[in-house]
């Protein structure tokens, strides 16, 4: 596997789900549901507009949440599985109630 083919997979979660990503989606996710689902469907789906040309991208392959494939053969060339962890820390819970109910 090609360190080019790491760079573009790195970019495409920092740009869709990294820290200082624009997407008030994200945190939507993070406070609403087991998120890490969403994260993977964001992340293969721009993985497969990325990478099309050159891999098979897809999901729940060999109990991983997504997988690149060698195109020739089939293969799983990168197994990614998604862990989510979030930290809440309020101090003032009016503040919290404000921020939620808007």
């Amino acid at each position: 596997m090609t360190t080019n083919l790491i760079k573009k997979i790195q970019n495409i979660i920092i740009q869709n789900i990294g820290i200082g990503s624009e997407s008030g989606m994200i945190a939507y996710y993070g406070l609403t549901s087991k998120s890490e689902l969403q994260y993977r469907d964001i992340i293969v789906f721009n993985l497969y507009r990325e990478l099309k040309n050159e891999y098979f991208v897809t999901r729940e392959c060999n109990k991983c949440d997504l997988a690149v494939l060698d195109k020739q053969t089939g293969k799983p060339i990168l197994l990614i599985e998604f862990k989510v962890c979030i930290m809440l820390i309020y101090t003032n819970y009016q503040q919290l109630k404000s921020m939620l109910i808007q």
